[in-house]
């Protein structure tokens, strides 16, 4: 008997936001965020890496990401409707493995949400876990390449 009083006004709260918010749901204003547009390639030892997760991560820990193509192509992605990138400093974290959900995030927590890395990347730790890339995003759309190496000798995009 309990459960169905649970289950009726669960019921009714999700009628009543339904009224509120109208058939065409939460529509969110993107153009206060003032996002950035930005691609790039990302090679390993001037070979295209398929299929890896790059982040551009922000001080406060918010991040955009994108996954590259076949060709080592990536375009950032604010969350999973919008593309783009906060403008600002941001440490960029490239790495092949670990499951990333739909927002981008392994799914734990909200104090510990934050990129996905697992043990056994092929991408060395100097360039997710240890990440020494910096960049700097500015308004507008903007091109980063990442040509990195074994060796972790490079330490920023060429551009």
């Amino acid at each position: 008997m309990l459960y169905h009083r649970f289950i009726s006004r669960v019921a009714w709260l999700l009628c009543g936001v339904s009224v509120f918010t109208g058939c065409g749901g939460v529509r969110t204003d993107y153009s206060k965020l003032n996002l950035a547009t930005v691609q790039g390639i990302v090679t390993l030892d001037d070979q295209p890496l398929a299929a890896v997760v790059v982040t551009f991560e922000a001080p406060d820990r918010t991040f955009s990401f994108a996954t590259t193509d076949e060709s080592g192509r990536y375009r950032l992605m604010f969350n999973s409707e919008k593309a783009g990138v906060t403008p600002g400093p941001k440490i960029v974290r490239i790495r092949a493995n670990g499951e990333i959900t739909e927002d981008g995030t392994s799914g734990t927590p909200e104090d510990e949400r934050r990129p996905v890395v697992s043990e056994g990347d092929r991408v060395p730790a100097c360039y997710n876990t240890q990440s020494k890339l910096n960049v700097t995003v500015a308004d507008g759309s903007q091109r980063f390449d990442f040509d990195l190496k074994s060796d972790c000798s490079t330490t920023g995009p060429n551009n």
